[in-house]
């Protein structure tokens, strides 16, 4: 059985002003790198391949920066910002 880690390795929650840098989170259950409820975290020079989703700006997400991420491969999309999300 897959474990949490699987689906979505890298998850910041409610988790603020923090920096991922050089990850690669690949081959994923959904999203390889989320973030939720958060603010001010940056996000760079990433690969999120082969999941649902590369990188998930979830609900209440406000000023977090993406940027020279490698996103491919994903069935929905590459980077998905989440409608109340302010980025």
């Amino acid at each position: 059985m897959p474990s949490l880690a699987d689906y979505e390795p890298i998850v910041f929650s409610t988790s603020d002003s923090n920096t991922i840098d050089g990850v690669t989170a690949d081959t994923n259950g959904y999203a390889g790198i989320r973030i939720d409820t958060s603010q001010f975290n940056t996000v760079k020079n990433c690969i999120a391949n082969n999941g649902i989703v590369g990188i998930l700006l979830d609900a209440s997400c406000r000023m977090n920066e993406i940027h020279n991420n490698t996103c491919n491969n994903n069935n929905e999309g590459g980077i998905e910002i989440a409608d109340n999300s302010y980025n």
